[in-house]
C-alpha cells in the first residue's frame, strides 16, 4: 500500500484476495462474480482452497488481522477502500490511450463520501485506488496529465462538435485530410487546423463516461443506461478538452481548449 501525495490510497491484489475481502465486507456474491467470470466450473472445495490462501496471504501483507473471535477482519483503511464497490450512487468508466496502449479503470462513486476506482493491470493485479469524493477530480486530472511546458489557455469555443466527427476524424493519420473532415463540420479554418495537428500527433487521449447506476444496477442494464461523456485530447502544443451529453454519434457537444487548472474546473463539473 502507498499514499501518492494526493492522498489517493492504492491497493494491489490477487483475484482470490479481491473475493475474499470483499466476502468480508458481506459481498461474497461478488466475489464469487469475480472468481467465475475468470474460472470455469470451480467446485466448492477449490473455492474454499482459493480463499483460503488469499486469507493467509493479506493476513501476511497486514491487510487483514485476526479478531479476538478468531475470524479475518479488514484492515480499516482498506476495508473503507472496498465499501464504495458494493454501495455506490454513480459510476465513472474511464478509457486512456497513450503510445498506443489502452487502459481502463470503472470509478465507483458514493455522493458526497468516497470513490474508488478499480482496474486491472497485466490482466492479473487488481489495483484499487481509494480517495475523498472532493479529490475525484484531481484523481481524474492526473490520469490525463494535462502538458504543463505549454500552457496554452483556457477558451471555450463558439461551434459544436460530435462524437461522430472526432471518429471519422481519428480514423485518419495526415492532418490536411483530418482539417477538411473538420471543416465540412463547420469548426473555423485555425480551430480545424490546430485539432487536426493535435489530432494526428496526439500524446495522449481518452473518455470518461458517467452513469446514474447503483450497486443494484444489473449489469445488462448498466451496459444499456445512457451515458454522459467527456473526450480528452492532449499534444506537444494544446489540450482539449470535449464534453457530450451522450455517447452516440449524432450527440452534439462543447469544446474547450485547456490548460492543466480549466481541466480541473471542467472534470469538477463533470464528475461531482
Amino acid at each position: 500500500m502507498t499514499k501518492s501525495e494526493k492522498s489517493f490510497t492504492l491497493y494491489s491484489l490477487g483475484l482470490e484476495e479481491l473475493a475474499m475481502a470483499l466476502g468480508l465486507i458481506n459481498r461474497p456474491e461478488m466475489g464469487r462474480q469475480l472468481l467465475e467470470s475468470i474460472y470455469d466450473n470451480l467446485t466448492e472445495s477449490q473455492i474454499e482452497s482459493r480463499l483460503s490462501s488469499a486469507s493467509h496471504s493479506m493476513l501476511a501483507r497486514g491487510l487483514a488481522s485476526i479478531s479476538e473471535k478468531g475470524s479475518p477482519i479488514l484492515e480499516s483503511g482498506f476495508e473503507q477502500a472496498l465499501f464504495p464497490l458494493a454501495r455506490f450512487d454513480y459510476v465513472l468508466q474511464i478509457s486512456r490511450v497513450r503510445d498506443n496502449k489502452q487502459v481502463g479503470a470503472t470509478v465507483h462513486v458514493q455522493k458526497g463520501k468516497y470513490f474508488t476506482s478499480h482496474s486491472i493491470q497485466a490482466g492479473v493485479v487488481h489495483v484499487l485506488e481509494h480517495g475523498d469524493y472532493k479529490s475525484l477530480p484531481a484523481y481524474l486530472g492526473d490520469t490525463f496529465h494535462a502538458n504543463k511546458e505549454k500552457e496554452t489557455g483556457a477558451v471555450e469555443h463558439t461551434w459544436n462538435i460530435t462524437p461522430g466527427v472526432l471518429g471519422d476524424a481519428l480514423r485518419n493519420e495526415k492532418t490536411g485530410a483530418i482539417s477538411k473532415i473538420l471543416s465540412q463540420a463547420g469548426l473555423p479554418t485555425l480551430d480545424a487546423q490546430n485539432l487536426a495537428d493535435d489530432l494526428a500527433h496526439q500524446t495522449i487521449r481518452g473518455t470518461i463516461l458517467r452513469m446514474a447506476a447503483g450497486a443494484e444496477t444489473d449489469m445488462q442494464k448498466m451496459a444499456t443506461m445512457e451515458k454522459q461523456m467527456v473526450m480528452f485530447l492532449g499534444s506537444s502544443k494544446r489540450n482539449w478538452l470535449f464534453e457530450f451529453p451522450g455517447t452516440d454519434d449524432a450527440s452534439v457537444g462543447k469544446a474547450w481548449t485547456v490548460n492543466e487548472q480549466t481541466l480541473q474546473k471542467r472534470l469538477e463539473s463533470f464528475a461531482l
